[in-house]
């Protein structure tokens, strides 16, 4: 069962702060309508961006600094909680049930 996880660039963080649509906003309508488990990184940065700017959050390559990335990880870790994802027992429940959704035989 994927999880899609789903990183901006500087570009991107550089968009939501000047309030900007997401260029990959069709990705995230699709993969809502289908379903996936995904999680938008972006959302996570949002509410420091008063806080830090994007040189703060990144390093050279745009890669996440320090900073960047315990933010994104407690956002991440947030979904898998709120997901069940981190509860073994609830973890397999949520597979058959996605295996069931998606008509495949469990294994």
């Amino acid at each position: 069962m994927p999880i899609i996880l789903i990183f901006p660039d500087i570009h991107d963080q550089r968009r939501s702060r000047d309030k900007k649509e997401r260029r990959y906003s069709p990705l995230l309508s699709y993969l809502q309508s289908e379903g996936y488990y995904y999680i938008d990184t972006l959302r996570a940065l949002e509410p420091y961006e008063e806080m830090y700017s994007i040189k703060a959050l990144t390093v050279k390559w745009g890669h996440y600094s320090p900073t960047g990335h315990r933010i994104i990880s407690k956002y991440i870790n947030a979904h898998l909680n709120e997901w069940g994802f981190t509860d073994l027992p609830e973890l397999k429940e949520t597979i058959q049930k996605e295996q069931e959704r998606l008509g495949l035989s469990s294994q």
